[in-house]
């Protein structure tokens, strides 16, 4: 138990202070991946700190990471069994986050995707710190070609169209400038790790791909449903 009355849960999130302002920092497993019990101690402090008198609450992870998403892992070992328990705590944390009385700022301090990017996006703000943080999995494959005896002469890495910004409707090249948004930050991030593989002698492709909705299908048939269920 901490001075100001909040409790610390070892090796799963860090409660702490910088002046007035509140710190969370994950420190669950090597990611900081999301399962019911982060998800829970999140959302947990963040309602005891809702009655503080802390003006604002600062979400980031240990170790350069600060989230890879949710536990793939842990929902395949736990099945169906699992995933009811674990999706109604998992909204739960979003819908807090976004809902919050205070501000709430997400300092990513390295990778943050999937559910640790929805994460990022739910807060009010975010920061991406300066410095050697791990975006992920782009700098392990980049890594893994360094080590072995014949790398792959071409190394192709998909962003996302994200690395725009939000431009409105002016027309895009590969030749335009990003955006400066937390995703556009983001997108920057991967492909600078991606174009290390030029070092080792490969050609580097970035691929800026986005969703294209249409009536004939694809990801409009599949989000529709939702929607008109009410």
């Amino acid at each position: 138990m901490r001075g100001n009355g909040i409790s610390e849960a070892p090796r799963v999130l860090e409660v702490s202070h910088n002046g007035d302002i509140a710190v969370l920092k994950m420190g669950h497993g090597k990611v900081n991946a999301l399962d019911i019990e982060l998800c829970g101690h999140i959302t947990s402090r963040l309602e005891e700190l809702g009655t503080s008198s802390a003006p604002a609450v600062v979400l980031t992870g240990q170790a350069g990471i600060f989230s890879a998403g949710v536990d793939l892992i842990r929902a395949l070992e736990g099945g169906g069994t699992y995933l009811r328990d674990f999706l109604p705590v998992l909204r739960k944390l979003f819908d807090v986050v976004f809902f919050y009385p205070k501000p709430v700022v997400a300092a990513i301090n390295g990778h943050a995707i999937a559910g640790g990017c929805v994460l990022a996006c739910a807060a009010d703000q975010r920061l991406m710190a300066r410095g050697p943080g791990r975006i992920g999995v782009t700098e392990q494959v980049v890594q893994a070609m360094a080590q072995v005896k014949s790398p792959p002469r071409v190394f192709i890495s998909g962003s996302a169209v994200g690395y725009y910004g939000n431009p409105g409707d002016e027309p895009l090249t590969e030749a335009s400038s990003g955006g400066e948004d937390f995703l556009a930050r983001l997108c920057r991030r991967w492909e600078v790790a991606a174009l290390e593989a030029e070092r080792l002698g490969a050609r580097v492709v970035l691929l800026r791909t986005g969703v294209v909705l249409g009536r004939a299908g694809g990801a409009l048939a599949q989000m529709l449903p939702p929607f008109q269920l009410g």
